[in-house]
């Protein structure tokens, strides 16, 4: 019973950079790059994914779609820039209905009392 023997799959997560290493050995900055191994998968194939880390996030995201370090940065891209006048606006209170008298509660105006 070890649980590698049960297990259907193993999968490690590996980041060159926490360990210190710059470079990968495919010559890729190891910055923001995570690997997911897969080790032993009992109906499946075998390898690793290339995975983006975001550190700020503590986030695994696609590495292919996700690689632009302006977006991991937190800045907007493509003319989209915060709403800085959503604080400014006007606030509206809407009561609970909670509050409201059920229209079939009992004892209303509209019920027989026989």
């Amino acid at each position: 019973g070890a649980i590698e023997q049960d297990a259907d799959i193993v999968a490690f997560i590996y980041r060159a950079e926490y360990y210190g290493l710059t470079e990968h050995p495919d010559g890729i900055d190891t910055a923001g790059l995570g690997e997911l191994i897969l080790a032993k998968h009992r109906h499946g194939a075998l390898g690793t994914v290339k995975l983006r880390f975001i550190q700020r996030l503590a986030k695994f995201a696609n590495y292919d779609t996700f690689a632009n370090p302006v977006f991991d940065r937190g800045e907007f891209q493509d003319g989209l820039r915060p709403n800085a006048d959503f604080m400014n606006q006007p606030t509206v209170t809407v009561q609970s209905k909670m509050n409201e008298e059920p229209s079939n509660a009992p004892g209303g105006a509209d019920e027989s009392p026989f």
